[in-house]
């Protein structure tokens, strides 16, 4: 497994991206191949149909990361995870977790990394569908609870992050996705916990159930 590598906050995203397939021991070789998948991967990111699964998301999660500072066994698997994590997104297929799975197995294999950390990632790519099932892995359950932490962000964020979904989805009219919206939300606050690992419930459960119940009152016109 590779060892942990902590990267500063104030890393830049470029640095990020090479830090990462530093720490899954790929060689200098492939350089050139990796730094035209970062290109792509940024393009993905910036589709003009994307409003909140943007650069922004991408980078709010690995600020999440650092601040949490969380010990996994194989840091460089799970940030692979998270580059791709929506490298293609589209809101009209329930494919995309698949599809981007594919697309980084496609991209790591090339550039040599073990076939057992890219199945790995693949699953927890996989994972962030957000099905109600537990993870069984904690790392796979860290990496799910970075995606959702959107969830528990300043309201201000949090209402910027709905607004975002709602824009992601201005094909769909408001009287099919209202009903659809209030029943996704209302999972995670059915959920035993929103979050899979103990220290993001330790410091972000009370938030993220306090701004779903706020979201759900707003898509019932109630609040």
């Amino acid at each position: 497994m590779g060892a942990c590598v902590i990267l500063p906050m104030n890393m830049s995203l470029r640095d990020r991206w090479w830090k990462t397939w530093q720490a899954l021991d790929v060689e200098d070789s492939v350089r050139a191949n990796l730094e035209q998948t970062y290109g792509d991967l940024v393009a993905r990111y910036g589709e003009p149909h994307r409003h909140y699964h943007t650069g922004q998301h991408l980078m709010e999660c690995f600020d999440r990361w650092d601040r949490g500072r969380s010990r996994v066994a194989d840091p460089g698997a799970l940030e692979l995870a998270l580059w791709f994590h929506d490298g293609i997104y589209d809101p009209h297929r329930s494919d995309n977790e698949a599809r981007s799975g594919a697309w980084m197995a496609a991209v790591a294999i090339a550039a040599g990394v073990e076939a057992r950390r890219v199945a790995w990632a693949v699953e927890a790519i996989a994972a962030t569908a957000h099905g109600m099932a537990e993870p069984q892995d904690r790392a796979v359950g860290l990496l799910l609870d970075l995606d959702l932490g959107i969830l528990a962000a300043a309201r201000d964020r949090f209402d910027e992050y709905c607004q975002q979904i709602r824009r992601e989805y201005d094909w769909v009219p408001d009287e099919v996705y209202r009903p659809k919206r209030r029943q996704i939300l209302q999972g995670f606050l059915e959920r035993p916990a929103i979050f899979w690992t103990p220290e993001h419930r330790d410091r972000h459960e009370a938030q993220a159930r306090d701004n779903l119940q706020h979201a759900i009152a707003d898509l019932m016109g109630t609040c």
